[in-house]
This record gives structure tokens, sequence and C-alpha cells, in this order.
């Protein structure tokens, strides 16, 4: 068995953030903190021995894990991670895409948007207010 990204969840990262589609709803969301370090690795086999690498790489500590796993089992509930038959190493090298964010988040979020014009509508927000 294997994580993979539902290809109708559209999954782009985008700087620190990922951005995707919700397949069981259609909205669109934005995951962001710690959890996306993660899942700028799937595909992976075993989710607990990703998770446990992340952490080490990342010295990621309880409080992040926690609030990580609250996300992917959401983004599992809405179809927007699969469990798959398909063969992959147990322990694959970190990726060229990995993400690291740094120390500074703890939690990670998902942000649910009606369509992606909202998400341009939430960036023109932020840069006029920084």
């Amino acid at each position: 068995m294997a994580y993979i990204w539902n290809p109708n969840a559209l999954p782009q990262f985008d700087q620190k953030a990922l951005i995707l589609r919700i397949p069981t709803s259609g909205l669109f969301a934005r995951v962001s903190g710690p959890i996306v370090e993660l899942l700028s690795q799937l595909p992976f086999r075993d989710v607990d021995a990703a998770a446990a690498a992340w952490q080490d790489r990342c010295n990621r500590g309880d409080k992040a894990a926690q609030s990580a796993s609250v996300i992917w089992y959401e983004l599992l509930d809405t179809g927007a991670i699969r469990e798959v038959n398909l063969e992959l190493p147990l322990n694959p090298s970190c990726s060229d895409a990995f993400i690291d964010l740094g120390r500074g988040e703890v939690h990670s979020r998902l942000h649910r948007f009606m369509e992606a014009q909202d998400f341009l509508a939430d960036d023109d927000v932020l840069h006029v207010s920084a």
C-alpha cells in the first residue's frame, strides 16, 4: 500500500503553502504549516515512517506532529490523498521538492475557499497589508 495525491486534487506548492482542490466537495483549500513539509514528500509507502523521518529531519516536536496528523486525516477523508495498492521503497530519500519551513510554525492549517479566484483575493489582502 502507498499514499499518493488524488490527481483530481491538483496539488500545487506555492512558496510555503499547498493549494489543492478537495475532490469530495470541489472546494479549493490552502494548507499551511509544518504539514506542508511532510506533504512535499508524497508519495510514500508508510505514513508513520515518513512522519518520523520528517520530525527527525526538521526537528519537529510532538505538538507539530499532532497538528499535522489532524490535517493528514482530514485530507484522507476529503479524498485529496488516496491509499492505493502500489509498490514504493519503504524509506525513499528526501526528494528534491522537499519544502523546509524552518522553526517558526507549530500548527498546521487547512483553509477552504469557494473557488480558485478566492486565492487571488486572499493574496491581494496579504500584500496590501504587508
